[in-house]
């Protein structure tokens, strides 16, 4: 699309040059004026043109930053979900009514009472 504006753009002021030369009515003076500001619009059209190709380099490359970094993103997301996973399944705890984890006891050996643990009785 750019670079139909500009060949439009050069057109134009190409059109301009020929009628200024074809014009036997124009003093020498202002013909040569009309020349000049073509050939500084022709130098402006070209500066902006260059900018624009400049400033979408600059953005494609920033697009492709943007997206690695969001893959990355997605993939350290994806890997701390599953380490929350891996880590939040523990066997050993039972909830209680009130929604809070306690040890099971353990399947194996004599069970202490809670007085014999409080009381510092040692029947081993």
């Amino acid at each position: 699309m750019a670079d139909d504006a500009s060949l439009q753009i050069d057109n134009a002021l190409n059109t301009i040059v020929n009628t200024t030369d074809k014009s036997g009515n124009l003093k020498k003076e202002l013909r040569h004026e009309i020349h000049e500001t073509v050939s500084k619009l022709r130098k402006l059209v070209s500066t902006l043109k260059n900018e624009l190709l400049e400033k979408k380099e600059e953005n494609h490359k920033l697009s492709m930053e943007v997206k690695q970094l969001k893959d990355a993103l997605d993939k350290e997301k994806s890997m701390t979900s599953a380490r929350q996973l891996a880590t939040s399944d523990n066997s050993n705890e039972v909830l209680t009514s009130r929604g809070t984890a306690t040890p099971a006891p353990p399947c194996y050996g004599k069970k202490k009472l809670f007085s014999e643990i409080v009381g510092g009785k040692n029947e081993e």
